[in-house]
């Protein structure tokens, strides 16, 4: 579990409930039909701008939020490192045994790559057009939110709009003109809440994601390229550390085999 992404979410929603909750009461802020506008609507503005698989695997993808398994960039670096000096000294025979062992999909492919005679063009290109695949993916899944955090508010102020001409068709008796307004304003409230609460940090927490990713496929393919050249492991280390932060970076070692 991702605590911060955890502590933000309960944070958020506690300190808006907890500013209804202190003046008022909840029951003020229900309104049945401005929830439907509100979801119904975001809903089938999102459908109708994204195919539905693409939809329901944004949905599934929420998980990503605030799951704790995050994979250290250094960590790749290390199996890379590992791979290349296995490489150099007992051969692709033994690299291969690496590949059965690593749980990274990217490596297994990698490993396939350059352990057959496959021209490094060929390698380079496969692994660029996975690489991008994957970052086309994951935008797609960002994008999904990031409209879903401008529809929310659009479809709160649609509500607001009924509400108020409905309040104005009614206006013979002046004393539900107050109560009337409130319920028209709960619309807004709920497109803003959805927004700002729940869909722009899900977007935000996903593009992290995103580069934490395509961060350590990146170097993955860096040491793709450098093993079919047959370059020393130090050389490996030397261009791919550059997409480590200065202050996570850990030292070079050469692996123990």
């Amino acid at each position: 579990m991702d605590f911060g992404s955890l502590i933000g979410v309960i944070s958020g929603m506690g300190m808006v409930f907890g500013a209804i909750l202190y003046e008022g009461n909840l029951e003020q802020f229900i309104n049945v039909p401005g929830m439907m506008i509100v979801m119904g609507g975001t809903l089938s503005a999102t459908l109708l701008n994204f195919k539905l698989k693409d939809v329901l695997d944004g949905f599934k993808a929420v998980h990503r939020v605030f799951t704790s398994h995050r994979e250290n960039p250094n960590d790749v670096l290390t199996e890379m490192l590992m791979i290349s000096r296995t490489a150099q000294v007992k051969g692709h025979a033994a690299v291969e045994q690496l590949a059965k062992e690593s749980h990274s999909w990217f490596v297994k492919k990698t490993i396939e790559l350059t352990s057959e005679n496959t021209d490094e063009s060929i390698i380079r290109s496969a692994l660029r057009a996975e690489i991008g695949s994957v970052k086309l993916r994951n935008m797609t899944t960002e994008d999904i939110f990031r409209k879903m955090s401008m529809y929310a508010p659009a479809f709160g102020m649609i509500g607001t709009l009924i509400g108020l001409i409905q309040m104005l068709s009614a206006m013979e008796d002046p004393s539900n003109v107050g109560p009337a307004m409130a319920t028209a304003l709960t619309t807004t409230f709920y497109g803003s809440f959805l927004s700002t609460v729940i869909f722009t940090p899900i977007a935000g927490k996903l593009k992290s994601r995103t580069i934490e990713s395509v961060t350590n496929l990146e170097i993955i393919y860096i040491g793709a390229v450098s093993i079919k050249r047959g370059e020393h492991p130090l050389s490996l280390y030397e261009q791919a550390i550059a997409l480590i932060p200065v202050g996570s970076r850990r030292p070079f070692q050469i692996p123990d085999l």
